[in-house]
């Protein structure tokens, strides 16, 4: 779940993910995530493991992207024109590019991943399932072949 949090230093509200704090997958994310930096990217600012929900969580820190999640903001303004679109989706390019030269793979895009800021801007969030690309080129193995891995 993510929340609206004051960040450390109280001077700003920033987005607090938790995530139970139980496999190496919970610190994949933030572990990828810390690695890149891009404007269509949302931006890690730090993690930390909480005590919350009655166990130990981990706690990841990320900017608040004001704005709402592309499937909202297609269902309050039905299709896009053309010229709208592409704009955004040269946005999503830019930022899978970013995670790409990075050797991450997102693995969970969809609209509901996707924030537009009331600026316009497209920002790539919830790198859950994000996996760093092996040395041989291929994902490090956790799914197995013919079986769909992602949300939906």
């Amino acid at each position: 779940s993510v929340y609206k949090a004051m960040s450390p230093d109280n001077k700003t509200i920033i987005a607090l993910k938790l995530a139970p704090h139980t496999t190496s997958q919970d610190l994949r994310e933030y572990k990828n995530l810390e690695k890149i930096k891009h404007r269509n990217v949302v931006r890690y600012i730090g993690h930390g493991v909480v005590e919350a929900n009655g166990g130990k969580e981990l706690a990841i820190g990320m900017v608040l992207v004001k704005g709402s999640s592309y499937d909202k903001y297609l269902e309050e303004h039905g299709p896009l024109k053309w010229d709208q679109a592409s704009k955004d989706f040269s946005q999503l390019i830019d930022g899978m590019a970013a995670v790409h030269a990075k050797g991450i793979m997102h693995r969970d895009l969809k609209p509901a991943n996707l924030m537009r800021k009331t600026d316009g801007c497209i920002v790539i969030v919830d790198f859950g399932l994000s996996k760093v690309q092996t040395s041989e080129g291929s994902a490090a193995t956790v799914t197995c072949a013919g079986t769909f891995k992602g949300t939906y």
